[in-house]
C-alpha cells in the first residue's frame, strides 16, 4: 500500500502540547479549579456544572492533541537538486497517517530560504516569482490510513546552496485548544549553479603558449593517471615513488605516468578581493565563464577559493587533475560559496601553493588589488607560473601592468566582454 511506502521516514522530533489562549494555559486551569472549588463550598451547582464542563474539555482536548502526530511520517524529495537562474524547481512533500485516528485540521510549512520565491502556478506561465516569504504553509485535514501529497514549485532567482532541511508540522484536537509540533528533519538542498554568459575578447589561452595551454606541441605527464614503474633516479621527485611496488622488488621504484597535451588551468578567487555581494557575483560568474570555455577547448580547470562553503565551511581547493568532466563539480562549488572567508588568504595561499603543478595557468580575480594578493602574484610570476588577472577596473586600475596581463570585464546585455591590458 501507499501508506506503507511512508513508514520508514525520519522521525519527528517529540514535542509538548501547546494551549491556545490563555484560559487552558496551567495558571488559567488553576484559576478553574481555585473556582470550582468555592463553588462546590458555596453550593452553586451552575457555576460547578460550567467549570466542570470546561476542565472536561481541556482534559480530553490535551489528551486528543498528544496522539495527532503520533504516527504521522513526513518525506521532503526533490526529484532535481541543480539548477540554473530563474529555473523553475518541483519539490515534492508527502505526508501519512498511520493510525485510527483522523487528523482534524494540519499545518505544514517549510521554511525557504532567501533567494528562492514561491512560483505561482495559476498564472499562464506559472514562472512568475512571489515576493520572497519565509516559509511555504499548507493547510489541510487527513483521514485516518492515508497519505496527503503536495508538489509547490519554486524558482530559484540566484546563485547559491539552499537547504530544505526541516518541515515541521502542527496539529491538534478539533477545536483547536490544544496544538502538538513535529519537526521532521531532512537533507535536501537546492545548488543554483551562476549564470553562464558567453563570454567575448577573451583569449587568456595564446597569451602563454608554452604554458600548455592551448598549443598541442607542448608535452606533459598527467599525475593521476599511471601506466608503469621504473627504478628510481636521483632527479625523481620523491612523492612520486610507488611504495608497494618497492618492497615488491626490494629496491625504489618511481611511477610512469601518461603523457598528455591537456592544458591545466586554475583559478583563484580570494575572498579578501570583494567587499560587496554584486562585485563577487559579477567575479564568479566571469570565473564561471572562462572554466566553461576552458573545458569546452579540452582543458583541465581548477578551482581556489578562501571562500567558505555553504555546506561544509571550509575553503575550495579544486585543482586541475586531467579531469576533462568537471564543469559540473566546479558549478557546484560556485553555487556553494558564501563572500566570508575562512582564514587569511595568505596562511591559505601557502597551504595550497606546494599543490601547484609547473605548466599550469593561473587566472586571478580581483577588484581591490589588495597587498597579500599581489603577493600572492608575483609569488606566482617569479617561480615561472603564467599568471593572468581579471578584474573591472572600477576601483583601481591594474598596477602590475607590464609585469602581469590582466583583463579588464563588463556584464553587458547578455554576455560578459573582455578588454586586454597589458
Amino acid at each position: 500500500m501507499r501508506e506503507a511506502e511512508i513508514l520508514n521516514y525520519l522521525p519527528a522530533i517529540k514535542t509538548k502540547s501547546v494551549p491556545t489562549g490563555i484560559i487552558f494555559h496551567r495558571v488559567g486551569l488553576i484559576i478553574f479549579l481555585v473556582v470550582l472549588f468555592v463553588a462546590l463550598e458555596q453550593n452553586i451547582h451552575s457555576f460547578t456544572v460550567l467549570i466542570s464542563f470546561v476542565l472536561a474539555l481541556a482534559l480530553i482536548a490535551r489528551a486528543v492533541s498528544k496522539v495527532m502526530l503520533f504516527k504521522v511520517h513526513c518525506r521532503l524529495s526533490l526529484p532535481q537538486r541543480h539548477f540554473f537562474p530563474q529555473d523553475a524547481a518541483v519539490v515534492n512533500i508527502e505526508i501519512a497517517n498511520n493510525k485510527f485516528v483522523p487528523l482534524f485540521w494540519i499545518h505544514a510549512a517549510i521554511p525557504i530560504p532567501a533567494g528562492i520565491t514561491i512560483a505561482d502556478v495559476n498564472d499562464d506561465d506559472g514562472l512568475d516569482g512571489q515576493p520572497e516569504i519565509p516559509e511555504l504553509t499548507f493547510d489541510f485535514s487527513m483521514e485516518a490510513f492515508s497519505v496527503a501529497e503536495f508538489h509547490p514549485a519554486i524558482v530559484c532567482s540566484r546563485r547559491g546552496y539552499y537547504p530544505l532541511n526541516k518541515l515541521t508540522l502542527t496539529s491538534g484536537d478539533l477545536f483547536g485548544l490544544y496544538s502538538q509540533r513535529a519537526e521532521f528533519i531532512n537533507e535536501e538542498a537546492l545548488v543554483v549553479y551562476p549564470r553562464l554568459y558567453p563570454i567575448k575578447d577573451l583569449d587568456i589561452f595564446s597569451l602563454y603558449p608554452t604554458g600548455g595551454v592551448c598549443f598541442k606541441e607542448h608535452l606533459f605527464y598527467d599525475h593521476t593517471r599511471t601506466m608503469g614503474v621504473r627504478d628510481y633516479c636521483t632527479s625523481d621527485e620523491f612523492r612520486h615513488i610507488h611504495w608497494k611496488a618497492s618492497a615488491r622488488r626490494d629496491r625504489l621504484q618511481v611511477k610512469i605516468f601518461e603523457p598528455t597535451v591537456m592544458g591545466q588551468m586554475a583559478l583563484f578567487l580570494p575572498a579578501e578581493e570583494f567587499c560587496m555581494e554584486d562585485e563577487l557575483e559579477t567575479a564568479i560568474c566571469v570565473l564561471a565563464a572562462i572554466a566553461h570555455r576552458a573545458i569546452e577547448q579540452g582543458n583541465s580547470v581548477g578551482l581556489i577559493s578562501n571562500c567558505s562553503l555553504k555546506d561544509s565551511g571550509k575553503p575550495a581547493a579544486i585543482f586541475p587533475d586531467g579531469n576533462k568532466n568537471k564543469m559540473d563539480i566546479l558549478l557546484e562549488t560556485f553555487a556553494k560559496i558564501n563572500p566570508r572567508a575562512e582564514g587569511r588568504w595568505e596562511l591559505f595561499f601557502t597551504s595550497v601553493l606546494n599543490s601547484l603543478r609547473p605548466g599550469t595557468t593561473f587566472v586571478f580575480a580581483a577588484t581591490q588589488w589588495g597587498e597579500p594578493v599581489l603577493r600572492s602574484i608575483m609569488t606566482l610570476k617569479r617561480a615561472g607560473y603564467k599568471v593572468v588577472v581579471v578584474h573591472p577596473g572600477i576601483r583601481k586600475d591594474n598596477p602590475l601592468r607590464g609585469e602581469v596581463a590582466a583583463y579588464k570585464y563588463e556584464l553587458r546585455n547578455g554576455y560578459i566582454q573582455c578588454e586586454l591590458q597589458q
